[in-house]
């Protein structure tokens, strides 16, 4: 009878539980179970649900915080899209299901002592948000051998006047047995004596403190039975900067005692320095930041104090002394916390807090060479979680890459992204390589890097102008109109080349003349004509030549059978020269057997590199008859 009451009320209970989250008219978070207990080192899930009431739109965040239920700088241990996540959490945590499915399992890797508090799941939509309580507490077992370990923390903490100051704390036993008695107490000073009771903060036997100034403003953070020991301490004043110390008897036996302590700073304030902008800065690695500590307009402020809130949890006072605080050449050891303290005349200060945040890109490769394979590289820095960013290649305005979902990939371009954690924060480094295979048409093209999502404040962008060599093009090889009458010829030869050819002249036949020539370039363009003789036969080649390769391209007058020829050749041999030059005077003949020397010239066709493909043209030299009119 008592299996079929306990199963009857289990049902009842999950009954409600789910009508009430299939209502779809409330908000809720359901833990299942209030204590968790993991062994040191090993993984952990906390389990649990929530639900919210439809027609509300979809979920933008989820975070899990530790101590306490309001997100601070160091209290976040998971969030869906911030790189806000305490340092000693980055990368230990994850959801261990699919939030669509009202799940927010928190998974947490590597259990360390100093993990032992109560923990709170918050979820965020686009107008509200809702957190759940009474959250659920962790107590974490010794590892093997150990009897009780205490969690060393050793740092100081920041905190501005009136705000709530927290001393991390935990520690653990091997929990062989479930019925410890602990006491816990929190001293100003390393030394603790039970009848004198004047440096004692906080007492977990009187659960309170015995300093009057601290009384009504001091509590536990979590439950000593769970290896939790943190302490709060609410609207801190001035006269709290002082070293804490925490201490814990055992069964009234042994004596747990934190030798380091933690040191707390008290900022005063007496108004609001406001910092300029965006709480949040994006900054290109290796250029200047500045970050602007401006106070309201009816106060004057004389002296200012900037620190920097390190990944250690250490606070470094940084040498600058007035309201603008510029970094040059910012690094990725730049990213972080900054506090800029405020103080006017006759008054206490203020302290206020911007986060900086960096990003790079791996230089573009120093060189392409048209039809060479190539790589560009893209990188963004303090990436958490690993996935949450998203990167698009475009060329010109295309999109020819895009790690989203459902990737498209054009051509020859294709994608590789590799992460790299940061040891120092447990953040990642997610680099995107683009290898794809450059032409000469994709020289000047605009290709840009874009990166967007997760906790980025706005698209990153980073553009190459790309710098293709390739050998030269001859893209025109005819008469030139502009120059040249009577017996003069003027001939015309225009190349593309990067970097930009040199053309020279050579002429093979009897008699050649003295010739001259202008030659100018614009960008990978050079265009160079010669004056020659029409009435002699000759052979003119046009040389193009640059770092990368060289061109020939041939053009052969026939003096009075008003036809020609120019063929495009590289420089692999002279005798593939010459056969290509014999082979282009036969379809001359042929050509002008056929069609009587009409006066007519077809535009080249571009060859690169080393293609050795002839290209025939007709030269547009006069009949013998109008010859000699213009004679």
């Amino acid at each position: 009878m008592g299996v079929f009451q306990t199963s009857l009320l289990l049902c009842l209970l999950s009954g409600f539980l789910h009508l009430h989250e299939a209502a779809g008219d409330a908000w809720g978070v359901n833990y299942e179970q209030l204590l968790v207990t993991a062994t040191e080192e090993a993984e952990v899930e906390l389990p649990c649900r929530f639900w919210f009431p439809s027609g509300e739109g979809n979920v933008s965040r989820v975070r899990w915080t530790r101590d306490g239920t309001a997100a601070t700088a160091d209290n976040i241990v998971y969030s869906s899209t911030s790189t806000g996540v305490a340092v000693t959490y980055r990368w230990r945590t994850s959801l261990s299901r699919d939030l669509s499915s009202g799940s927010c399992v928190l998974k947490i890797k590597n259990v360390a002592v100093s993990d032992a508090t109560t923990y709170y799941f918050r979820f965020e939509l686009e107008t509200q948000e809702y957190t759940g309580t009474p959250g659920v507490q962790l107590r974490v077992i010794c590892g093997a051998g150990l009897t009780v370990a205490f969690a060393s923390y050793g740092h100081s903490l920041g905190v501005r006047e009136g705000d709530r100051a927290l001393l991390p704390c935990a520690f653990c036993f091997s929990w062989g047995r479930r019925d410890y008695s602990v006491q816990g107490y929190w001293l100003i000073n390393n030394a603790f004596d039970e009848t004198r009771t004047e440096n004692i903060v906080y007492s977990s036997v009187r659960n309170t403190s015995h300093i009057a100034e601290y009384r009504g403003r001091v509590a536990l953070v979590g439950s000593l039975s769970s290896g939790s020991c943190s302490l709060e301490i609410r609207d801190a004043m001035k006269r709290d900067s002082m070293t804490y110390f925490f201490r814990a008897n055992v069964d009234h036996r042994t004596k747990l005692i934190e030798k380091s302590g933690i040191t707390i700073t008290v900022f005063n304030r007496s108004f609001t320095p406001d910092i300029e902008g965006s709480k949040r800065l994006i900054e290109k690695a290796g250029t200047r930041a500045t970050l602007n500590c401006r106070t309201t307009n009816s106060q004057q402020a004389d002296n200012f104090k900037w620190w920097k809130y390190r990944s250690d949890g250490q606070y470094e006072s940084l040498f600058e002394r007035r309201s603008l605080l510029t970094l040059e050449a910012v690094a990725v050891t730049d990213v972080g916390w900054y506090g800029c303290e405020v103080t006017s005349p006759n008054t206490n200060s203020k302290y206020s807090w911007t986060e900086l945040q960096v990003f790079s890109f791996p230089p573009a490769q120093s060189e392409l060479r048209a039809t060479v394979p190539a790589t560009l590289g893209c990188s963004v820095d303090a990436v958490v979680p690993m996935d949450s960013v998203t990167v698009r290649w475009l060329l010109v305005d295309a999109v020819k890459w895009t790690n989203s979902s459902g990737q498209t990939k054009f051509n020859t371009w294709t994608n590789s992204t590799s992460p790299s954690q940061s040891p120092a924060d447990g953040t990642f480094t997610v680099t995107s390589w683009l290898s794809f295979t450059p032409s000469a048409e994709d020289h000047g093209r605009r290709c840009r890097c874009e990166a967007s999502g997760g906790d980025l404040a706005s698209t990153m962008v980073q553009e190459f102008i790309l710098d293709v060599k390739y050998a030269p093009v001859v893209v025109n090889l005819s008469q030139d109109e502009t120059c040249g009458g009577g017996s003069d010829l003027c001939i015309l030869c225009e190349v593309k080349a990067n970097p930009r050819a040199t053309i020279t002249w050579r002429t093979v036949g009897s008699d050649a003349s003295e010739w001259n020539q202008t030659q100018r370039g614009d960008g990978t363009l050079t265009r160079s004509s010669v004056v020659m003789n029409r009435s002699q036969e000759q052979i003119v080649t046009c040389v193009a030549a640059n770092e990368v390769g060289e061109t020939e391209a041939v053009f052969d007058i026939q003096g009075g059978a008003g036809t020609g020829c120019w063929c495009v050749l590289s420089l692999l041999a002279p005798v593939v020269a010459w056969m290509a030059v014999g082979l282009c005077l036969l379809l001359l003949l042929w050509r002008g057997a056929g069609e009587g020397g009409a006066g007519v010239h077809d535009k080249a066709r571009s060859v690169h590199g080393t293609d050795t493909e002839g290209i025939r043209i007709k030269v547009a030299t006069p009949p013998t008859d109008l010859r000699s009119s213009l004679d």
